[in-house]
């Protein structure tokens, strides 16, 4: 009786660490792809962006300089460029979760074929390449576009509306990228929650404002920090949206490492700049995750 239950008690643990090993060698591709394409590059930049740059070359090999983190962190025209990009990040990230938890709370409590037909409406922007929606937009939204046409036309406006090549085209140009992603998020948590609670709620005397408040608002709080954090994390490493609709008075973070390594041949700074903002995102996806979860645990409780 006691051998069988040891020899039990070894072939689970025997198939317990196999399972494990089958995990670990499943994941390793993954692993492997992220080290040579991810984490390799980002050590690289790291080293570059530690070298002393050179005129008439790139950076001087072998050496070490704190020089390009000091004239980012000190002079005021980079820290206008990273207040820039964070400012209109978070307004993106407002206006973004403002337009698609209303659209994503629609599309959950419509039919199931209704429900088929507008997903399909919000994966197909994600087919089209990112230019040619930006491209797009700068047809309908340019002074001689569709947009400032048709207002004259109505009488509406007497000339046309500066609605492109400054930060409301931008605004306008990155909520449009990022807004299939943050409903299709919302969406997916929102048809998690249990109906059931939002009925108890009702039958209890709540209004519908108050359920949607106390119940389906707190259980969707973790979706609404994915989608955020998505929608941020995009914004702030944007770069076709500001360079095609924006103007030279209000530049992104990604503009200036473009033009650092591609004009000014500057390659510590521009490696700098690109450290900075990677270790930006990290921070607010560590902050992100950690919001996301202690919220998680209230849900449970």
């Amino acid at each position: 009786m006691g051998d069988g239950t040891a020899s039990e008690t070894r072939g689970g643990a025997s198939r317990g660490s196999w399972a494990r090993l089958d995990r670990v060698w499943l994941a390793l591709p993954a692993v492997v792809l992220t080290a040579l394409f991810f984490i390799v590059p980002i050590m690289f930049m790291g080293r570059i962006s530690l070298s002393v740059h050179e005129s008439g070359s790139a950076y001087r090999e072998g050496t070490w300089t704190l020089d390009s983190y000091t004239t980012l962190l000190t002079d005021g025209f980079y820290l206008r460029i990273f207040g820039y990009t964070l400012g209109v990040s978070l307004l993106v990230t407002v206006l973004g979760l403002a337009l698609a938890y209303p659209l994503a709370y629609w599309i959950n409590r419509c039919g199931p074929r209704l429900k088929v037909i507008l997903l399909f409406a919000v994966i197909v922007p994600l087919w089209t390449n990112i230019l040619v929606l930006i491209y797009g937009w700068l047809i309908i939204l340019s002074p001689g576009g569709a947009l400032n046409d048709g207002l004259m036309s109505l009488g509406l406006i007497d000339e046309p509306l500066r609605v492109v090549y400054n930060t409301f085209g931008v605004v306008i140009g990155i909520v449009q990228i990022t807004l299939p992603y943050s409903i299709l998020i919302m969406a997916a948590v929102l048809a998690g929650i249990d109906r059931s609670l939002v009925e108890s709620a009702r039958d209890m005397g709540a209004s519908r404002l108050k359920a949607f408040l106390h119940v389906t608002l707190p259980l969707s709080a973790p979706g609404i920090a994915s989608a955020a954090t998505v929608i941020f994390v995009w914004a702030m490493g944007e770069y076709a949206s500001p360079q095609l609709l924006g103007s030279s008075a209000g530049k992104f973070v990604s503009q200036e490492i473009s033009s650092q390594f591609l004009t000014a041949f500057n390659w510590p700074r521009g490696a700098g700049l690109a450290v900075t903002l990677f270790s930006l995102i990290v921070v607010v996806l560590v902050v992100a995750q950690s919001v996301a979860r202690v919220m998680a645990r209230r849900n449970v409780a």
